[in-house]
């Protein structure tokens, strides 16, 4: 928006004719990924993750798709995260009892990205605070 206030006021008029679509179009870009985070949010809201706990194990749902199933007993720490950007319930295992629902997700691959951005085994995005006191109070 203030691309397009700026290049309005401040831009003569023969600069415009040839500049006037190249702004145009770069400042509804510009609205355009700022609205990103929002409609991620809201995607979040309509389809909320989950963490299921029964006696079978935790398990972790994104958009109603099962995705992890972990023992308790395998589970060295339970601790909250928050970097600013992401936030969630980050998970430390002794080891990697961990069953995955899901064929495009390699075990060891996303322990080890997980470990370098976050420094855990895993992570349940968007969890507060709250959850993550629930759980480790059953553990």
């Amino acid at each position: 928006m203030l691309l397009w206030i700026f290049a309005g006021t401040q831009l003569p008029v023969p600069t415009l004719t040839v500049w006037g679509p190249f702004v145009f179009l770069g400042g509804g870009a510009l609205i355009l990924l700022g609205t990103l985070p929002f409609r991620r949010l809201a995607q979040i809201e309509a389809q909320p993750h989950q963490i299921i706990w029964n006696d079978t194990g935790i398990h972790f749902a994104h958009k109603g798709k099962l995705l992890f199933t972990m023992d308790p007993a395998s589970v060295e720490n339970i601790s909250f995260y928050d970097d600013g950007a992401m936030y969630g319930i980050a998970v430390t295992l002794k080891d990697l009892s961990v069953t995955v629902h899901n064929p495009r997700i390699v075990l060891e691959d996303y322990i080890a990205r997980t470990q370098k951005r976050y420094g855990c085994d895993v992570l349940f995005p968007y969890f507060g605070k709250r959850p993550c006191a629930r759980l480790r109070c059953r553990l």
